[in-house]
C-alpha cells in the first residue's frame, strides 16, 4: 500500500462514430449533443424536451463540448428543428429522431456505460486508463434531475474524495480490488451513486453489499457535500474497495 496516495491521485480523470445518413452535413452537431447527453447521464433521452433542456444548458456553461462553428449551427438550425411537435424519438436498440417520419438524425448504439469497464482489465494499461478518464469526472444533478456542470464543484469533490480515501485506507488499510501487469498494480474502479434520501450503492448494482468500514464514511462525506452545495445526486467513481 505504499504507492496508495499516486494510485488514488488517478480518481482526479477528465471528462467528458457511426452516424447513419444525416439529413445533411449540418446535422452531424446531432452526434455531439447525443453524446454529452450519454456521456453524463448514462443514458439516452427518451424525449426531445430532455434533449432541448441539455442542450441549452450546455450551450450557457463553459463546457466546451461544442466548438465555436457547431454552437452557431446547434443554436440557428438545431434547436428551432427540434423545437417542432412533430418531432419523434426513437430509443431502442438504436437512436433515431424523425420529423414527420423524416429521419433527421440516426445513431447506431456503441458507447460503453462505466459499468463497462471491466471489459478491459487484462487489456492494454493505456487503454485501460483511457476508458476510464471518460467517466471519471463526478456527474452531479439537481432536484429534478437536471445536469449541472460546476467545475469548481468537481475539484471541490475529488479533492475531498482522495483526502478521504487516503485518510481511510492509512487508518484501516483496507484492500482495494486490482489487477496486475507485469509488476504494476492496476486499481479497479467502482462507480457509486449518492442520492439525498436513499444514501450511497453501487451505481451498477444496486443490491451489492458495499464494504461499511470504508463506504459508510464516504456516505457521510457525500450528504455533507450535497446538502452544502444544494445537490440532490453524484455519480462518481472510487477504488472498489472489498
Amino acid at each position: 500500500m505504499k504507492n496508495t496516495p499516486i494510485i488514488i491521485a488517478i480518481i482526479c480523470g477528465l471528462l467528458c462514430v457511426n452516424i447513419q445518413a444525416p439529413v445533411e452535413d449540418d446535422y452531424y452537431p446531432f452526434r455531439d449533443i447525443i453524446e454529452n447527453y450519454y456521456l453524463h447521464y448514462y443514458e439516452y433521452p427518451n424525449s426531445v424536451s430532455e434533449i432541448i433542456q441539455f442542450t441549452e444548458y450546455c450551450l450557457t456553461v463553459d463546457t466546451n463540448y461544442f466548438p465555436s462553428p457547431e454552437k452557431k449551427t446547434i443554436q440557428s438550425k438545431i434547436l428551432p428543428r427540434l423545437n417542432n411537435r412533430n418531432i419523434q424519438i426513437i430509443n431502442n436498440d438504436n437512436f433515431g429522431i424523425l420529423q414527420n417520419n423524416d429521419t433527421l438524425f440516426y445513431f447506431k448504439k456503441y458507447l460503453f456505460s462505466p459499468c463497462e469497464i471491466d471489459l478491459f482489465i487484462g487489456d492494454s494499461v493505456q487503454e485501460y486508463y483511457a476508458f476510464y478518464s471518460k467517466f471519471s469526472k463526478p456527474r452531479f444533478f439537481d432536484e429534478v434531475g437536471h445536469a449541472i456542470i460546476p467545475s469548481e464543484k468537481d475539484i471541490d469533490f475529488q479533492n475531498d474524495l482522495i483526502k478521504f480515501t487516503e485518510q481511510q485506507t492509512r487508518i484501516n488499510g483496507i484492500p482495494f480490488r486490482h489487477y496486475m501487469n507485469g509488476k504494476d498494480t492496476i486499481p479497479v474502479f467502482l462507480f457509486l451513486e449518492y442520492e439525498l434520501g436513499k444514501g450511497l450503492r453501487d451505481f451498477c448494482d444496486k443490491k451489492k453489499n458495499l464494504n461499511k468500514t470504508y463506504y459508510q464514511p464516504l456516505d457521510s462525506l457525500c450528504n455533507k457535500f450535497c446538502s452544502n452545495n444544494k445537490i440532490t445526486r453524484i455519480i462518481f467513481s472510487s477504488l472498489d474497495y472489498q
